[in-house]
């Protein structure tokens, strides 16, 4: 979107597009002074513990699926939806915006997946299924075709585990955002520590990423 914006001029040119890079500042900020691989927000304390986690707290679905009411777990969901201001944060905005905006991606790390609503229960789709998971298809397969890794896609719940509350959950079916995706991604899911991706990495995980995320701002530019 920056080094090297000619390439795709035409793109930005018919489309806007929100970068919002670190959304749980004070989660972020204790990777780095104190746990690495710590994923929660930092309210809190719950008995002896602090955080919920952001993409179980949104305000669908909530508690319905592979979500924690324990709030030592990894998946605490938080004592209410959308609890945690950080989530609340990103419903204004969506809420604010839910004219226009037209695609949300959620991005993750780590097992190579592209993945589509809903994450609350098994068979649970979108009723425009059938689009979206054709343009899932195709996303994925730019995003393969640029390094030769191996992106699956799929509904959440199919293709990773039940996650009820979750970011796209939430953008499709409050917000009626059509191109809601989530993506997991590089390494794939046999890699030991995949949170912590090498250095020699990131560009090429950037870039087949981009292949993909570009391939559906495509299609948005497009009117389709």
């Amino acid at each position: 979107l920056t080094t090297n914006a000619t390439s795709y001029k035409s793109l930005l040119d018919a489309i806007d597009v929100y970068v919002l890079p670190i959304t749980n500042p004070d989660g972020y900020v204790y990777t780095w002074t104190t746990d690495r691989m710590w994923r929660k927000t930092r309210s809190g304390p719950r008995k002896t513990c602090y955080g919920v986690d952001p993409n179980r707290n949104f305000n669908f679905k909530w508690m319905v699926a592979g979500a924690s009411n324990d709030p030592c777990s990894e998946e605490y969901a938080g004592p209410s939806p959308a609890s945690e201001i950080e989530v609340q944060n990103l419903q204004n905005f969506w809420g604010a915006n839910n004219k226009t905006i037209q695609s949300v991606f959620d991005i993750h790390t780590y097992s190579e997946d592209f993945m589509y609503p809903y994450g609350y229960a098994e068979g649970a789709v979108p009723p425009d299924v059938t689009k979206i998971k054709a343009l899932a298809a195709q996303a994925t397969q730019a995003v393969n075709s640029a390094h030769g890794e191996h992106f699956q896609y799929g509904a959440i719940f199919d293709i990773v585990y039940p996650a009820s509350g979750s970011t796209i959950d939430y953008t499709r079916a409050i917000n009626n955002i059509d191109y809601s995706y989530a993506m997991e991604l590089r390494p794939d899911g046999n890699a030991d520590n995949g949170f912590v991706l090498p250095e020699d990495q990131i560009l090429d995980g950037a870039s087949e990423a981009w292949a993909g995320i570009s391939t559906v701002f495509q299609r948005v530019a497009s009117g389709q």
